[in-house]
């Protein structure tokens, strides 16, 4: 909500031209049909300070796992034995139905990892 946000982000928003109409989701975000990579050096800066990544940005966590880019496919490989099947089937939105760990119990580099493909403790 645009109300909740701090000063410092609803700044970062407005230099995005969101306002709290679109924030909130009432009307179209006008960044929706834009990728990480196709955002302007000044953007990707202004939605960090909003606390994007790459990967929560371009919503990796809806990807399928062939989709992913390599690195994030390592990742889920060697620090939760994930592969493309075990990914494609059971992950929908919610990694700890696939790796039956609480966010608590995951490892420093296992919520690293979590964090490449979008996924914070919230989402988790």
């Amino acid at each position: 909500q645009w109300k909740g946000l701090p000063n410092e982000q609803k700044i970062a928003a407005k230099q995005l031209t969101y306002n709290e109409t679109t924030w909130d989701g009432l009307l179209n975000d006008p960044y929706a049909a834009k990728m990480w990579e196709e955002l302007l050096p000044f953007e990707q800066d202004l939605f960090e300070v909003l606390g994007y990544t790459e990967a929560i940005y371009n919503d990796y966590y809806d990807y399928e796992f062939d989709l992913l880019p390599i690195d994030v496919q390592q990742a889920m490989q060697n620090l939760f034995d994930m592969n493309q099947a075990s990914w494609d089937s059971c992950y929908s939105n919610n990694m700890s139905d696939c790796t039956r760990i609480s966010w608590a119990d995951l490892t420093q580099d296992q919520q690293q990892a979590a964090g490449m493909a979008g996924i914070t403790c919230y989402d988790y």
